[in-house]
């Protein structure tokens, strides 16, 4: 029969483990290899330097559970940069998910939602035709780290965004509620185990010293 020492220790023993496991995964971080999380939006991003349209660029970004990716402020602008700039390829134009959905009506992907930050080059967004088409799709300048509009059809390379595996705030309300109910479920079984024992103690010393009082007064 398990002692009370070993009874509790393997409890926490089991606890600490799971606390382990769960820092090990948030160490890990939330993208999978190649893709790097943004700490503006939360999700990850990956350059592509192979050169698609835009609509087979956002084609190929959703093939991957994402789309062309989303800059709704200064930070992810400046994130977006740093990737660009880290991986030496400032001179190139990447597509983003950025269209003109009506005149002068620029949105992100899906239409519904208008862009309010915006980071346009000078005389961006034109109005203009360039060699018969309309330029209604909008990319990222790497020298200049500014957005200009293009024909949709323009061979461009261009980044995806997709959501993190877990969110970190997933991961540590489920592993807070895991770890405590562990814990609490070591320290009640510890309390218990040891009220037991006490109890079964003081019954056997009570039952030895019942059994000196019966010897002393028959020696007597």
């Amino acid at each position: 029969m398990a002692t009370f020492g070993q009874f509790c220790g393997l409890r926490f023993s089991v606890a600490l483990f799971a606390s382990f496991l769960v820092n090990i995964r948030a160490s890990t971080g939330s993208c999978d290899a190649g893709w790097s999380e943004s700490p503006s939006s939360k999700s990850c991003i990956k350059i592509f330097e192979m050169k698609k349209s835009w609509s087979d660029a956002r084609n190929a970004c959703q093939q991957l559970e994402g789309d062309l990716v989303t800059i709704r402020n200064k930070d992810m602008m400046s994130f977006i940069m740093d990737q660009i700039w880290r991986q030496g390829l400032k001179d190139s134009i990447f597509w983003i998910g950025l269209h003109e959905t009506h005149e002068n009506r620029w949105s992100w992907l899906e239409e519904n939602e208008e862009a309010v930050y915006t980071n346009w080059a000078n005389n961006s967004p034109g109005d203009f035709i360039d060699y018969g088409e309309l330029q209604d799709c909008a990319a990222v300048l790497g020298l200049e780290s500014l957005w200009s509009d293009f024909d949709c059809s323009t061979p461009m390379q261009y980044i995806c965004e997709r959501r993190t595996v877990s969110s970190p705030v997933e991961i540590g309300a489920v592993a807070g509620i895991i770890i405590a109910v562990v814990l609490c479920g070591a320290i009640i079984a510890c309390v218990f185990f040891g009220l037991k024992l006490c109890r079964v103690f003081r019954e056997k010393m009570g039952k030895k010293k019942d059994s000196a009082i019966g010897v002393t007064n028959t020696v007597a």
